[in-house]
């Protein structure tokens, strides 16, 4: 165990960088023969060693991923994640003297492989050297002792120069394929080819554009015209205007015969139900008829006249006049046969 009334040395973080699923060892600097020493992990115990008696034991959940070297005090953490990113503790007795020490792990993950890829301006070359996005690493151009990730050259005839770019973080490294300026021109000449077809094709969409343009006002104009009155200057508008026209008049002869064939049903019922009430109504007719004949005629005014006018005309000759017989005589005609 450690004693307390050890005197502490003064404690220093000493940062360490680690590649992701790789091993990393944090190995304290000491002189002295070591006699314990306690790994923690922040608060959490990782390793403990004593030599009197001799024991090693191991903690936690880095149990079956580290281990501890009993001799130099150094600890090992094997396939490191994220997760074990963080501050480390460790604790020795070196001659009766208690030392402790900081680790400070920071995981990384491997460069990838960068590539060169170019533009031409003129007879400037830019080359541009692509690897990760990390704002970690660093770029390096292979043998023309300039860093970063662009360098310009120049483009000369038969230049069969190649390039090289470098890229690196604190536990990694990776180099390009070699890249060669008449590549870069093969590019240029490329993208030279590009611009004038792109060039080209907006050129074309302009002038469409401008042509579309102009016939839809053409249109335009023309159906203003043709909505103020003008339509009688153009004979392809009279021809539509003429089968709209008829279109209009078929369907209004078909509306009507349709009316017409609906109503039919209703009209024949009219028919047959008056033709029921006449029959119905004849009796009633007759016997008013009858009634009628039996009565005797009004006398009118004319009838009357010749009335007048027959009594007093002369009785015809050889016929005696009738006429009323005087009181207390008998009529003419009526009288006794001895008288």
């Amino acid at each position: 165990m450690l004693l307390a009334q050890h005197i502490t040395d003064a404690v220093s973080v000493e940062l360490v960088y680690s590649l992701l699923n790789e091993d990393v060892v944090l190995t304290p600097q000491f002189n002295g023969e070591l006699q314990e020493v306690l790994w923690r992990y922040r608060k959490d115990k990782i390793a403990e060693y004593t030599s009197s008696p001799e024991s090693l034991e191991y903690f936690s959940r880095f149990k079956g991923r580290t281990e501890l070297n009993t001799a130099d005090g150094s600890l090992t953490i094997k396939r490191v994640t994220f997760e074990d990113r963080g501050i480390y503790y460790a604790e020795l007795q070196v001659d009766g003297r208690t030392q402790t020490h900081t680790f400070n792990i920071e995981v990384i993950r491997h460069v990838s492989k960068p590539t060169v890829t170019c533009n031409v301006t003129g007879s400037i070359v830019t080359l541009h050297c692509m690897g990760d996005n990390n704002t970690e690493n660093s770029y390096k151009w292979e043998g023309q002792n300039h860093h970063g990730k662009e360098l310009q050259t120049s483009l000369k005839e038969n230049d069969d120069s190649k390039y090289v770019c470098v890229t690196s973080n604190k536990k990694s490294e990776q180099r390009s394929d070699p890249f060669a300026v008449t590549d870069c021109k093969k590019a240029g000449d490329s993208y030279t080819l590009l611009v004038g077809i792109l060039v080209t094709v907006a050129t074309v969409v302009v002038v469409l554009g401008a042509v579309a343009g102009f016939v839809y006002c053409r249109i335009h104009k023309k159906g203003e015209q043709n909505e103020g009155g003008n339509n009688e200057s153009d004979p392809e508008l009279l021809g539509v205007q003429e089968k709209i026209k008829r279109y209009n008049a078929l369907a209004g002869e078909t509306k009507k015969i349709k009316n017409y064939s609906e109503s039919k049903p209703a009209n024949r019922k009219a028919k047959k139900d008056d033709d029921t009430d006449q029959k119905i109504s004849a009796p009633f007719i007759n016997s008013n008829k009858l009634d009628s004949e039996d009565k005797p005629a009004p006398v009118t005014g004319t009838h009357k006249k010749n009335i007048a006018n027959s009594e007093n005309k002369p009785a015809p000759r050889g016929e005696a006049a009738l006429s009323p017989a005087p009181q207390g005589e008998a009529p003419l005609g009526n009288k006794p046969a001895g008288n």
